[in-house]
This record gives C-alpha cells, sequence and structure tokens, in this order.
C-alpha cells in the first residue's frame, strides 16, 4: 500500500470532523476526537520471506506495508493535532483465516470502521465475505488477484493494483516501444499460473502476438534446459 493510499484512507476517517465548523467559544477547549484504524497481517506470511532464484541468488522480501501505514499517520499529525483528532493504528496478526474473521469482529465491535488487510488473496477471499455484515470496511493493502475484484463485495476497497492493472501495464509498456512479439517463460506453481493468464490477456486486448507460452522449472538441473 501506497502513502497516498494511506493518505486517503485517513481522509475518510476524519474528514467530518475536519470539516465540521467549530461551534465552540475561543477561550473553550475543545474535546479530543479519537480515531482508531485496525491494521490486520498474517502471522510467518511467506510474501515476506527471503526468496532465491534458481541460481540461488536471494532476492530481498517485499516491503511490510505497515510501514507506510505508519509513515502515513505520522505525516496526519500536524493536521489531526490542529483539528483535536488523536489518530492511532491497532496493529494485528492473524494466524489463519478463522482468527482473521475473529479479530476484524473484534476490531468492529470496538468501533473502528476501517482496517487495512495485509492478507494473502486466498485468505482474503475467505476473510471477506465472512465480515461483510460487520460495520467495517476492509483496504485490502497487497493481494493482487482479480478474482477479489469480481467478489464485488461493498466491505472490500482495493489499494494493491490488480493483476489485469499489472499486466495492462507492461503490455502497454511493450506497445510503445513496439515489441509485438513475446515470449513469456511460466513457472509451475498456481499463483504463476495465474499472472500469467491475467498477462496473455493484456496481450490480446493490445493485438501483441504471444509467440510461444513455455513453462519454466526453477532448477539448476540442465536436464530442465530446452
Amino acid at each position: 500500500m501506497t502513502k497516498a493510499s494511506l493518505w486517503a484512507l485517513m481522509a475518510l476517517v476524519c474528514g467530518p470532523a475536519l470539516i465540521a465548523p467549530s461551534l465552540a467559544q475561543d477561550n473553550a477547549t475543545p474535546a479530543v476526537t479519537t480515531a482508531k484504524i485496525g491494521y490486520l497481517g498474517l502471522q510467518n506470511d511467506v510474501r515476506y520471506h527471503p526468496q532465491y532464484a534458481y541460481t540461488r541468488i536471494e532476492i530481498s522480501p517485499a516491503i511490510h506495508p505497515v510501514e507506510g501505514a505508519r509513515l502515513a499517520i505520522d505525516d496526519m499529525k500536524i493536521i489531526t493535532d490542529a483539528a483535536n483528532i488523536q489518530l492511532s493504528l491497532d496493529e494485528q496478526e492473524a494466524s489463519n483465516a478463522d482468527n482473521a474473521i475473529a479479530r476484524l469482529n473484534a476490531m468492529a465491535a470496538a468501533g473502528e470502521r476501517f482496517a487495512v488487510v495485509d492478507l494473502p488473496g486466498d485468505v482474503l477471499a475467505q476473510v471477506a465475505p465472512a465480515v461483510a455484515n460487520s460495520k467495517i470496511t476492509l483496504i485490502n493493502a497487497t493481494a493482487p488477484q482479480d478474482s477479489l475484484r469480481e467478489l464485488c463485495l461493498p466491505n472490500l476497497m482495493h489499494a494493491a493494483a490488480s493483476d489485469r492493472m499489472i499486466g495492462d501495464s507492461y503490455a502497454q509498456f511493450l506497445r510503445h516501444r513496439n515489441w509485438t512479439k513475446v515470449l513469456m517463460l511460466v513457472g509451475q506453481e498456481p499463483r504463476d499460473i495465474e499472472m500469467a493468464d491475467a498477462f496473455q490477456a493484456s496481450l490480446d486486448r493490445l493485438q501483441i502476438q504471444l509467440v510461444a507460452r513455455k513453462t519454466f522449472t526453477m532448477s539448476t538441473d540442465p536436464a530442465n534446459r530446452e
């Protein structure tokens, strides 16, 4: 999740208090309004583990988006202080989908109306429908799966780019450079296939020729190379 996305979320939470006219007298001390935003991640999330390429070169893990949430709240402080709003982040981690559902329901019961969710797509697909009737809006910070957008849940908003958006950006770059013939190498994991399908659809939309789509094995065994 980018800092700009978090700024938009802060505006949703703090907006009414920021624009409401003050009815207090000049010599009166205005009451402080408190607002808490939930943040839910997954314990031992493999997306943040160091990865190794087939050459055994270590790839840096993704940057944890909670840092962006903390920074956004810090950046808002000059505005929230002026509006007498005390904004805080309720950081929690769930052990699994069921625990995530329980934690989000508890956040809603405590009066939290927004929660930034940093969950893998398969977990979020279970969690979001289960809390659809809770008074909390989920902000998907990281899961790019197009299937989550197709759920069209009223309580689920997306700050993360979808697979289709990412695929379209790559295809638009290829079209801009006039590179109109593409060879696609695809890993064997289900997530690899999802991303490849989205990219292939983007190529079709921009009429870029897919010359071949071949399976790529992450291995140093020469027998796995053509």
